[in-house]
Protein backbone atom coordinates (compact mmCIF):
# COMPACT_ATOMS: atom_id res chain seq x y z
CA UNK A 1 0.00 0.00 0.00
CA UNK A 2 1.53 3.38 -0.95
CA UNK A 3 2.33 5.73 1.92
CA UNK A 4 0.53 9.06 1.81
CA UNK A 5 1.11 12.12 4.04
CA UNK A 6 -2.20 13.63 5.01
CA UNK A 7 -2.73 17.30 4.32
CA UNK A 8 -3.59 18.15 7.95
CA UNK A 9 -0.30 16.65 9.19
CA UNK A 10 1.64 18.56 6.55
CA UNK A 11 -0.12 21.77 7.52
CA UNK A 12 0.73 21.17 11.18
CA UNK A 13 4.41 20.69 10.39
CA UNK A 14 4.49 23.90 8.35
CA UNK A 15 2.69 25.83 11.10
CA UNK A 16 5.13 24.53 13.71
CA UNK A 17 8.09 25.46 11.52
CA UNK A 18 6.73 28.99 11.01
CA UNK A 19 6.09 29.34 14.74
CA UNK A 20 9.69 28.33 15.54
CA UNK A 21 11.03 30.77 12.97
CA UNK A 22 8.76 33.49 14.37
CA UNK A 23 10.02 32.81 17.89
CA UNK A 24 13.64 33.03 16.77
CA UNK A 25 12.91 36.38 15.11
CA UNK A 26 11.31 37.63 18.33
CA UNK A 27 14.34 36.55 20.37
CA UNK A 28 16.71 38.25 17.92
CA UNK A 29 14.60 41.41 17.98
CA UNK A 30 14.56 41.44 21.80
CA UNK A 31 18.33 41.04 22.02
CA UNK A 32 18.78 44.12 19.84
CA UNK A 33 15.97 46.31 21.12
CA UNK A 34 15.32 45.58 24.81
CA UNK A 35 17.77 48.11 26.23
CA UNK A 36 16.19 49.17 29.53
CA UNK A 37 14.94 47.10 32.43
CA UNK A 38 11.38 47.89 33.47
CA UNK A 39 11.20 44.91 35.86
CA UNK A 40 8.26 43.58 33.85
CA UNK A 41 9.54 40.02 33.46
CA UNK A 42 7.78 37.21 35.33
CA UNK A 43 9.16 35.22 38.28
CA UNK A 44 11.11 33.08 35.84
CA UNK A 45 12.82 36.05 34.18
CA UNK A 46 10.71 35.81 31.03
CA UNK A 47 9.14 38.59 28.98
CA UNK A 48 5.89 38.24 27.06
CA UNK A 49 6.41 39.55 23.51
CA UNK A 50 3.87 39.63 20.68
CA UNK A 51 4.77 38.60 17.16
CA UNK A 52 4.66 41.38 14.57
CA UNK A 53 3.35 39.06 11.85
CA UNK A 54 0.27 37.47 13.41
CA UNK A 55 0.04 38.71 17.00
CA UNK A 56 0.94 35.42 18.72
CA UNK A 57 2.49 35.88 22.17
CA UNK A 58 5.80 34.28 23.15
CA UNK A 59 7.52 34.06 26.54
CA UNK A 60 11.25 34.54 26.12
CA UNK A 61 14.09 35.05 28.55
CA UNK A 62 14.76 38.72 29.10
CA UNK A 63 18.05 39.51 27.31
CA UNK A 64 18.94 41.92 30.14
CA UNK A 65 18.61 39.26 32.84
CA UNK A 66 21.82 39.42 34.88
CA UNK A 67 23.08 39.37 38.45
CA UNK A 68 22.81 43.18 38.51
CA UNK A 69 19.24 43.65 37.25
CA UNK A 70 16.31 43.77 39.75
CA UNK A 71 15.11 40.25 38.88
CA UNK A 72 18.65 38.88 38.92
CA UNK A 73 19.27 40.40 42.36
CA UNK A 74 16.10 38.73 43.60
CA UNK A 75 17.24 35.45 42.05
CA UNK A 76 20.56 35.71 43.89
CA UNK A 77 18.81 36.39 47.20
CA UNK A 78 16.43 33.46 46.69
CA UNK A 79 19.26 31.08 45.79
CA UNK A 80 21.18 32.12 48.92
CA UNK A 81 18.11 31.50 51.10
CA UNK A 82 17.47 28.13 49.46
CA UNK A 83 21.11 27.19 50.02
CA UNK A 84 20.78 27.98 53.73
CA UNK A 85 17.57 25.98 54.05
CA UNK A 86 19.13 23.02 52.23
CA UNK A 87 22.18 22.70 54.50
CA UNK A 88 22.34 19.49 56.55
CA UNK A 89 20.97 19.76 60.06
CA UNK A 90 24.36 18.66 61.42
CA UNK A 91 25.77 22.15 60.82
CA UNK A 92 25.44 24.35 63.92
CA UNK A 93 22.54 26.77 63.60
CA UNK A 94 24.59 29.57 65.20
CA UNK A 95 26.63 29.86 61.99
CA UNK A 96 23.79 30.11 59.51
CA UNK A 97 22.88 33.79 59.86
CA UNK A 98 26.41 34.83 58.85
CA UNK A 99 27.13 32.41 56.01
CA UNK A 100 25.79 34.59 53.18
CA UNK A 101 28.17 37.47 53.99
CA UNK A 102 31.02 36.03 56.05
CA UNK A 103 33.78 38.04 57.65
CA UNK A 104 37.09 37.91 55.79
CA UNK A 105 39.14 35.77 58.15
CA UNK A 106 42.22 33.65 57.56
CA UNK A 107 40.04 30.57 58.04
CA UNK A 108 37.47 31.63 55.42
CA UNK A 109 40.23 32.63 53.02
CA UNK A 110 41.87 29.23 53.44
CA UNK A 111 38.56 27.45 52.91
CA UNK A 112 37.91 29.46 49.75
CA UNK A 113 41.31 28.51 48.31
CA UNK A 114 40.85 24.76 48.80
CA UNK A 115 40.29 22.84 45.57
CA UNK A 116 37.76 20.52 47.18
CA UNK A 117 39.99 17.44 46.93
CA UNK A 118 41.65 15.43 49.67
CA UNK A 119 41.96 16.99 53.12
CA UNK A 120 41.74 20.59 54.28
CA UNK A 121 43.26 21.02 57.74
CA UNK A 122 42.24 24.24 59.50
CA UNK A 123 44.34 24.68 62.63
CA UNK A 124 44.72 27.58 65.02
CA UNK A 125 43.83 28.94 68.41
CA UNK A 126 40.36 28.84 69.90
CA UNK A 127 37.91 31.30 68.35
CA UNK A 128 39.72 31.92 65.06
CA UNK A 129 36.69 30.89 63.00
CA UNK A 130 37.79 27.42 61.91
CA UNK A 131 34.42 25.70 62.36
CA UNK A 132 32.57 28.62 60.80
CA UNK A 133 34.87 28.49 57.76
CA UNK A 134 34.13 24.78 57.36
CA UNK A 135 30.39 25.49 57.45
CA UNK A 136 30.83 28.37 55.01
CA UNK A 137 32.65 26.13 52.54
CA UNK A 138 29.75 23.63 52.55
CA UNK A 139 27.31 26.49 52.04
CA UNK A 140 29.41 28.00 49.26
CA UNK A 141 29.70 24.71 47.37
CA UNK A 142 25.94 24.18 47.58
CA UNK A 143 25.29 27.79 46.55
CA UNK A 144 27.48 27.40 43.45
CA UNK A 145 25.79 24.11 42.63
CA UNK A 146 22.36 25.77 42.56
CA UNK A 147 23.56 29.00 40.94
CA UNK A 148 24.63 27.13 37.80
CA UNK A 149 20.89 27.16 37.03
CA UNK A 150 20.23 30.65 38.35
CA UNK A 151 18.15 31.71 35.32
CA UNK A 152 15.97 28.56 35.60
CA UNK A 153 14.19 28.81 38.97
CA UNK A 154 12.22 25.65 38.27
CA UNK A 155 15.45 23.64 38.51
CA UNK A 156 16.80 25.11 41.74
CA UNK A 157 15.25 22.64 44.16
CA UNK A 158 16.34 19.72 42.00
CA UNK A 159 19.94 20.76 42.58
CA UNK A 160 19.65 21.87 46.22
CA UNK A 161 20.91 18.51 47.40
CA UNK A 162 23.66 18.72 50.00
CA UNK A 163 25.28 15.39 50.90
CA UNK A 164 27.83 16.78 53.36
CA UNK A 165 27.95 15.52 56.94
CA UNK A 166 29.31 17.16 60.08
CA UNK A 167 30.66 15.29 63.09
CA UNK A 168 32.79 16.30 66.01
CA UNK A 169 35.78 14.04 66.61
CA UNK A 170 34.23 13.29 70.01
CA UNK A 171 30.97 12.05 68.39
CA UNK A 172 32.87 9.83 65.95
CA UNK A 173 34.73 8.18 68.82
CA UNK A 174 31.62 7.76 70.97
CA UNK A 175 29.31 6.05 68.45
CA UNK A 176 30.26 3.39 65.94
CA UNK A 177 27.30 4.38 63.75
CA UNK A 178 28.72 7.91 63.58
CA UNK A 179 32.04 6.50 62.42
CA UNK A 180 30.39 4.53 59.61
CA UNK A 181 28.33 7.55 58.52
CA UNK A 182 31.43 9.76 58.58
CA UNK A 183 33.40 7.24 56.52
CA UNK A 184 30.70 7.06 53.85
CA UNK A 185 29.81 10.77 53.58
CA UNK A 186 30.55 12.22 50.10
CA UNK A 187 31.78 15.37 51.90
CA UNK A 188 32.73 15.47 55.59
CA UNK A 189 33.67 17.95 58.29
CA UNK A 190 35.49 16.53 61.31
CA UNK A 191 35.16 19.29 63.86
CA UNK A 192 37.37 19.88 66.89
CA UNK A 193 39.89 17.14 66.28
CA UNK A 194 41.88 16.77 69.50
CA UNK A 195 38.96 17.50 71.83
CA UNK A 196 38.10 13.81 72.12
CA UNK A 197 39.53 11.79 75.04
CA UNK A 198 43.19 11.13 74.39
CA UNK A 199 43.44 7.35 74.29
CA UNK A 200 44.89 4.63 72.02
CA UNK A 201 41.34 3.43 71.24
CA UNK A 202 40.16 6.85 70.05
CA UNK A 203 43.36 7.41 68.10
CA UNK A 204 42.76 4.08 66.32
CA UNK A 205 39.15 5.05 65.47
CA UNK A 206 40.22 8.37 64.00
CA UNK A 207 43.06 6.72 62.12
CA UNK A 208 40.53 4.32 60.59
CA UNK A 209 38.31 7.24 59.57
CA UNK A 210 41.16 9.18 57.98
CA UNK A 211 42.37 6.02 56.24
CA UNK A 212 38.98 5.31 54.65
CA UNK A 213 38.54 8.93 53.56
CA UNK A 214 42.02 8.90 52.06
CA UNK A 215 41.63 5.55 50.26
CA UNK A 216 38.37 6.57 48.60
CA UNK A 217 39.47 10.16 47.89
CA UNK A 218 36.48 11.64 49.73
CA UNK A 219 36.89 15.37 50.45
CA UNK A 220 37.29 16.12 54.14
CA UNK A 221 37.66 19.30 56.18
CA UNK A 222 39.25 18.96 59.61
CA UNK A 223 39.22 21.71 62.24
CA UNK A 224 41.53 21.52 65.22
CA UNK A 225 43.34 23.54 67.85
CA UNK A 226 46.33 21.25 67.35
CA UNK A 227 49.33 22.62 65.52
CA UNK A 228 51.02 20.16 63.15
CA UNK A 229 53.70 19.29 65.70
CA UNK A 230 51.00 18.46 68.29
CA UNK A 231 49.02 16.51 65.71
CA UNK A 232 52.10 14.44 64.86
CA UNK A 233 52.77 13.63 68.53
CA UNK A 234 49.16 12.67 69.29
CA UNK A 235 48.18 10.48 66.33
CA UNK A 236 49.70 7.66 64.33
CA UNK A 237 52.34 8.62 61.72
CA UNK A 238 50.21 7.24 58.88
CA UNK A 239 47.34 9.57 59.82
CA UNK A 240 49.68 12.55 60.09
CA UNK A 241 51.33 11.78 56.74
CA UNK A 242 48.00 11.56 54.92
CA UNK A 243 47.01 15.00 56.17
CA UNK A 244 50.44 16.42 55.39
CA UNK A 245 50.41 14.90 51.89
CA UNK A 246 47.25 16.84 51.00
CA UNK A 247 49.26 20.09 51.21
CA UNK A 248 46.10 21.94 52.26
CA UNK A 249 47.01 23.10 55.74
CA UNK A 250 45.82 26.51 56.89
CA UNK A 251 47.04 28.23 60.05
CA UNK A 252 44.13 30.43 61.12
CA UNK A 253 46.18 32.45 63.58
CA UNK A 254 45.72 33.28 67.24
CA UNK A 255 43.21 36.14 67.36
CA UNK A 256 40.06 35.07 69.20
CA UNK A 257 37.26 36.55 67.09
CA UNK A 258 34.65 35.79 69.73
CA UNK A 259 36.28 38.33 72.03
CA UNK A 260 36.68 41.11 69.46
CA UNK A 261 33.06 40.94 68.18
Amino acid sequence: MPLHTSVPVGDSVRKLSRALEDRQRIIAWAEQNVCECHFDCDDGGRLTVSSFSHGAEYRIFCPLLSHECPRGIKFAEQIAELSLKSLPSDIPTSFRKSLIKPKETLAVYGASRWNGKGFLYLCGSTGTGKSFAAAWRIFEDLHKQIEKYWDSPGLWRDHANCTARWFSAFAVCMERTNLYAAEAAPMLVIDDLGCELHSPANAAILNELIGVRYNFARPTIITSNLALSEFSARYQPRMYERILQSNNIVDTGEENLRLVG
